[in-house]
């Protein structure tokens, strides 16, 4: 960078000089018929001083954008440098906010439960049994929330190694995770003699499955089937999952995959007893990107809906 300013300022110093001298040379021809050597000294003076006062500014100019140009390339090489500092401070401050925001509604109702239970010198075994059995489900809860957030806490940051699999294969063993439902998920293929392998890291696509059955399940009418289905596109492996329940409303489609975000659905469904914290899918959002995959989903309400994962191959 140094040389190149060098040559410029060479360049256009060599090129001030030749203009001046060939003026001088001028005034030289012009006022040798007088033969005044005073008026030759002049002259030329005056040229070497115009000369030399264009050259310092030419190299005030220059430093200056030198100057410039360092400060920005600086600026933002130093964003660069600071972007996983700020980016990994960033990711703490929302797992703290995200905490203190979930864990206040739980250990209230706690506190409130063991708080009456002493008060009350005459409870019995079984109204004792029941507020142990409700601040135990509290903690359960706890513990699955705490989980799911250390989970998301931890993808922020995280580089997931990736490796040719079998997505066919992946959907089998995510299905035996509910062996309870198990004869409801139902997995088809376009293809039965295509291999369905795409370039991905095994673990966390799983956890997207995963995710995505357990809602699918959760909010399907009882007993209706949960399909998984596989096919090719250009380049990549698309699995659709469906389910036949209420829907999501399309008001609700764009929020779906926001922490914390629950539906009026979600939140007055009777199919399945566990509470959810609306952070499912945002865990599978993000490791969705960490895939450099997509998903997306599509709803009709009273009927099904559709969530499509697009996986490179």
């Amino acid at each position: 960078m140094s040389l190149l300013f060098s040559i410029v300022i060479f360049g256009t110093a060599i090129n001030e000089t030749r203009q001046r001298l060939i003026g001088f040379e001028e005034g030289i021809y012009h006022y040798a018929e007088t033969n005044t050597t005073a008026k030759h000294l002049d002259l030329r003076n005056q040229e070497l001083n115009t000369t030399a006062r264009n050259m310092a500014e030419s190299l005030v100019y220059m430093n200056l954008l030198v100057l410039a140009a360092g400060g920005l390339g600086a600026y933002f090489l130093a964003r660069r440098t600071l972007r996983p500092i700020s980016e990994a401070l960033a990711a703490q401050q929302r797992f703290t906010s995200d905490a203190s925001h979930e864990f206040r509604t739980p250990l209230a109702n706690m506190k409130m439960e063991l708080e009456l239970a002493l008060r009350d010198p005459h409870m019995s075994k079984k109204d004792m049994a029941a507020t142990m059995e409700s601040t135990l489900e509290e903690i359960n809860s706890l513990t699955e929330l705490t989980s799911v957030l250390l989970a998301l806490a931890a993808k922020d940051e995280q580089n997931n190694a990736v490796e040719k699999t079998s997505i066919s294969q992946l959907l089998h063993r995510t299905r035996e995770r509910f062996s309870a439902d198990a004869s409801r998920i139902h997995i088809t293929q376009r293809s039965a003699t295509s291999r369905y392998n795409a370039t991905i890291n095994p673990a966390s696509i799983m956890e997207i499955f995963t995710i995505i059955i357990d809602n699918a399940l959760k909010y399907s009418y009882p007993n209706t089937p949960i399909t998984l289905h596989l096919q090719r596109r250009p380049g990549r492996i698309v699995v659709q999952i469906t389910n036949k329940g209420k829907g999501i409303a399309a008001k609700d489609i764009p929020h779906i995959f926001t922490r914390f975000y629950q539906s009026d659905s979600s939140r007055s469904s009777h199919a399945h007893p566990t509470r959810g914290y609306g952070l499912g899918l945002a865990l599978a959002q993000k490791l969705i990107k960490l895939n450099r995959s997509t998903i997306s989903v599509q709803s009709k309400p009273g009927e099904c809906t559709t969530f499509t994962l697009s996986l490179p191959q």
